[in-house]
Formats: structure tokens, sequence, C-alpha cells
């Protein structure tokens, strides 16, 4: 199984398409199957936000990144 660079998303294992799941409360919660793994990236974040209220980076949804450069 390749993975795809993001972050719950993996190449299916007859190729061309790409699954995303997320694991919330000891369990795996499949979310489907996209065309790209930038679809599935997104289907993993909408769920995340869902289930644990914040982005996968852990900021809440509609939050500005930070630059890291504090002042």
């Amino acid at each position: 199984m390749a993975r795809s660079g993001y972050r719950g998303v993996y190449e299916t294992s007859w190729g061309g398409s790409w699954f995303s799941a997320i694991k919330h409360e000891g369990r795996l919660r499949y979310l489907g199957t996209y065309d790209s793994p930038e679809e599935a990236s997104e289907a993993f974040r909408k769920a995340s936000v869902s289930l644990r209220g914040s982005a996968p980076g852990g900021e809440p949804e509609g939050a500005e990144p930070h630059s890291g450069n504090r002042q």
C-alpha cells in the first residue's frame, strides 16, 4: 500500500484510486475511495474537524495558520 504524502490517505491495492481513513476513539473509520489523493485528503480534513473539532495540524477550523515568526 503506497503512501500519498497526506495524512490518512492511501493508494488502493489495485492502484489508480485512493482511500481515506481516520482513527477515532480506538476505531478506524473508512471515509471513502477517491480519484485523487487531494480529494481523499480533503475528506480526512473534514472528518477531523467534525470528529475532533480541529484540522489535522491541530488548528481549529477557520484559524489562520501561523508563520512561526513570533514577535
